[in-house]
């Protein structure tokens, strides 16, 4: 009889210890999954001076217009006579300037797709030309995101600096 329940028991853990190994996992994965923070952009106040301005991009326009609130702008920093321009981005994430390096740039008919990335965050951007006001106006998304965390923002963008 010791000998039966010995198997018995035996069984019982073989079977038991796997599922409670997938259930560690599974709750070890759900756990991670959801506790992925946003990356949360906040508005770029004031920029580098040696930064020329190519676009700027925002949440809705008028407040692009009315308030000067952007969350990101691209542009072309003059580093040295000896090299050419640097194309970058620049951000805020938690009140400091991230200046990030493009990477890739396409154009497809009407649709741009730009990547830049530095200090551990990528940004991809893409935009298309929207419609025509006094000045041209682009629409799209762009995708923030460090390590596993990422955060999609739909975008309005404006030439120059307005």
């Amino acid at each position: 009889m010791n000998c039966v329940l010995l198997k018995s028991l035996i069984f019982v853990m073989t079977i038991r210890i796997p599922f409670v190994m997938l259930f560690a996992i599974l709750g070890s994965c759900l756990l991670t999954a959801c506790n992925h923070e946003k990356v949360v952009l906040e508005k770029v106040r004031y920029l580098p001076d040696y930064m020329f301005i190519k676009n700027h991009f925002g949440t809705d326009l008028r407040s692009m217009e009315e308030r000067n609130e952007f969350i990101l702008v691209t542009g072309t920093i003059d580093t040295t006579s000896e090299l050419p321009p640097v194309d970058v981005a620049v951000i805020i994430i938690d009140k400091k300037e991230q200046v990030l390096h493009r990477s890739n740039a396409v154009i497809n008919n009407n649709e741009i797709s730009e990547k830049y990335s530095g200090n551990g965050y990528t940004l991809t951007l893409d935009y298309k030309k929207g419609a025509q006001h006094l000045f041209t106006v682009y629409e799209g998304k762009l995708v923030i995101s460090k390590g596993l965390s990422s955060t999609e923002y739909p975008i309005i963008g404006l030439e120059g600096y307005h």
